[in-house]
C-alpha cells in the first residue's frame, strides 16, 4: 500500500438566538465540522457545496468518494473564496475512492502537516498556541466486503486509521476521525452486547472506544436508549457515516446533527455537523492579555509629544534615521513590523514624555470565568459520567451531593419550569432510567445553552465597545 507525506436534533438551541446562526456572530467561540459522502464529485456539486457550508458557517468540510483525481478536482472552476481544498485520490484508478477537505483559510495557515493513504485516508495536522494540536483524519472504507480480499483491505484502512489515532495519543493531540467507514456500528454493538465474536472488520469500533474516543451524533441523539439514527439511503437505509471526537471535544460539544440535504446537494447520504466550544484550542476567547495577570492593575504609557522639547524631538529624528538604517526590506512581514513596532518604542521611551495610566484589569468578563459556562461543562460532565457504566455507579453512591448541586444549579439560572422529576427528586437513580436522566440532562442544557450564548453576544458587543473607547482616549491622547 502506498504511503504519502428525522434530521436535526430538537432543542439543542432555542429559536430566540437564530440570530447568531444566522449571522454566524458566534464563529469565534464555535468550531463546526461537517462530513458528507459526495457520491462522485462534479463541479456544479462542488459549487453548491461552497454555497452551503458558507451560508451554514461550516468551518471543516469532509467529503468523501469523490472519484476524482486531484488534477481533475484542480481545474474545477468552483468559488474557493475563503476555502482551501486538500484532496487526495489514486492518479491511477480514482473510480470508487477519493477524499477531500475543504478547510477555512483563517485555519489552513495552522496546518503542519498533511499524510495520504492509498486514495481513501486524507490526515491533516494543525497547531495552535500553547502547544495545543489537532489532528483530523477523513476516510472513505471499500464499500464492498463480498470477497476475502475485500475484507483484507477493508481491515488494513482499519488499521492505517487506528494507527494514526495511536500516533496523536501519544503526542496529546486532540481528534477528529470522520468519514463514511462503511461499517455498521449497531452490528458491532450487537455482538459485543450479546458477547459473541467480533469479526477482526468490526473491531476498529472497539479500539475507537478503547481510545476513549466518542461518537458524537450517537451520544447526542441518545442512539442507545432511542432509535437509530440513519446516514446511508439506499436499498438498506443504514448508518455507516460517522464523526468520532477525542473526549475533550465531546466535552465542549454544543451541538450535533444528522441532516438530509439531498434537495439541495445530490447523494444518497445525510450530512454530519457537528459544533464544539473552541476555547483553549483555536481562539483565546475573551481572555484579557497576559500581561502580568497575578496584578490586577496594568500600567499604560501615553506618549505626550506636544508638550516634549524641541531638542528632544530633534533627538527623536535624528535616532529615528539611524535606526531605518539597519531596517531590512527584504523581511517578512512579520519581521518588519517587528523591527518598527520594538525600534519606534525604544526611541519614544528615550526622548519623548510620556503619562502613566493604571487599567483595571477585570478577569471576571473572561470568557471562561462565566458562570453560565461553568454550568454548562458541569451538564456535560454529568450528562458523559452517566453513558459510561462505572463511572454512573460511582455517581450513584455519591448522589446526594450531586443532586444537591444540581438543585442549585437549577435554582441559581432560574430553571425551575424544566421538567427534571427523575433528576431532581429522586434521591436514589437506578440504571434501568439512564435514558431519563440524559433527557432531563439535555433539557437543562438547552437552557443553559440559549441563555449562554445570549450573554455571550452582550458580552461580545461590549468588548467592542471598550476597544473602541480605548482607540478613542489613545488617538485623543496621541493629538
Amino acid at each position: 500500500m502506498k504511503i504519502s507525506n428525522d434530521n436535526t436534533i430538537p432543542n439543542l438551541i432555542n429559536n430566540n438566538i437564530d440570530m447568531f446562526n444566522n449571522e454566524h456572530d458566534n464563529q469565534r467561540y464555535f468550531t463546526k465540522i461537517a462530513v458528507l459522502n459526495i457520491c462522485t464529485l462534479t463541479e456544479y456539486k462542488l459549487n453548491n457545496i461552497f454555497d452551503y457550508i458558507r451560508k451554514n458557517g461550516i468551518d471543516i468540510m469532509g467529503i468523501t468518494e469523490t472519484q476524482k483525481t486531484d488534477k481533475e478536482i484542480k481545474f474545477f472552476n468552483a468559488d474557493k473564496t475563503g476555502y482551501k481544498i486538500i484532496s487526495h485520490n489514486d492518479n491511477k484508478n480514482a473510480i470508487g475512492k477519493g477524499v477531500m477537505l475543504l478547510i477555512q483559510n483563517n485555519l489552513e495557515k495552522h496546518i503542519f502537516n498533511i499524510e495520504k493513504i492509498n486514495g481513501r485516508i486524507l490526515i491533516i495536522d494543525l497547531a495552535f498556541r500553547n502547544n495545543k494540536k489537532l489532528r483530523l483524519i477523513l476516510f472513505y472504507n471499500l464499500a464492498n466486503h463480498s470477497t476475502s480480499v475485500d475484507i483484507n483491505n477493508k481491515i488494513d484502512i482499519n488499521t492505517h486509521v487506528i494507527k494514526q489515532i495511536k500516533k496523536a495519543k501519544s503526542q496529546k493531540m486532540e481528534i477528529i476521525c470522520f468519514g463514511d467507514f462503511n461499517l455498521q456500528y449497531r452490528r458491532f454493538k450487537k455482538r459485543q452486547d450479546n458477547k459473541q465474536s467480533i469479526p477482526k472488520m468490526l473491531k476498529i469500533f472497539q479500539k475507537l472506544e478503547d481510545f476513549n474516543l466518542w461518537d458524537v451524533h450517537k451520544e447526542t441523539y441518545d442512539m442507545d436508549n432511542t432509535k437509530e439514527r440513519m446516514t446511508y439511503f439506499g436499498h438498506f437505509n443504514t448508518r455507516i457515516d460517522y464523526i468520532w471526537i477525542s473526549e475533550n471535544l465531546f466535552t465542549k460539544t454544543s451541538k450535533a446533527k444528522i441532516m438530509n440535504i439531498r434537495d439541495i446537494i445530490k447523494t444518497d447520504h445525510a450530512l454530519l455537523t457537528f459544533d464544539f466550544i473552541n476555547e483553549d484550542l483555536i481562539y483565546p476567547i475573551l481572555q484579557t492579555k497576559k500581561l502580568n495577570m497575578t496584578n490586577k492593575h496594568l500600567i499604560r504609557n501615553i506618549f505626550d509629544f506636544d508638550n516634549t522639547e524641541d531638542e528632544d524631538l530633534l533627538n527623536f529624528q535624528d535616532d529615528l534615521k539611524k535606526v531605518a538604517n539597519f531596517f531590512d526590506s527584504n523581511g517578512s512581514i512579520e519581521e518588519k513590523w517587528s523591527f518598527f513596532k520594538t525600534n519606534l518604542l525604544k526611541v519614544k521611551q528615550q526622548h519623548i514624555r510620556y503619562k502613566e495610566f493604571v487599567v483595571n484589569i477585570d478577569n471576571g468578563k473572561t470568557f471562561q470565568h462565566i458562570q453560565l459556562y461553568k454550568d454548562l461543562r458541569y451538564i456535560v460532565y454529568l450528562r458523559r459520567k452517566f453513558k459510561k457504566k462505572l463511572s454512573f455507579e460511582k455517581i450513584a453512591l455519591n448522589w446526594i451531593n450531586y443532586n444537591k448541586y444540581l438543585k442549585h444549579l437549577v435554582k441559581r439560572n432560574s430553571l425551575e419550569e424544566i421538567n427534571s422529576t427523575y433528576l431532581l427528586l429522586q434521591h436514589r437513580i437506578s440504571q434501568f432510567l439512564i435514558g431519563q436522566y440524559v433527557k432531563e440532562l439535555n433539557e437543562i442544557y438547552d437552557a443553559l445553552f440559549s441563555k449562554f450564548s445570549l450573554n455571550m453576544f452582550n458580552l461580545k458587543n461590549e468588548k467592542i465597545k471598550e476597544a473602541i473607547d480605548k482607540r478613542c482616549a489613545d488617538l485623543a491622547d496621541n493629538q
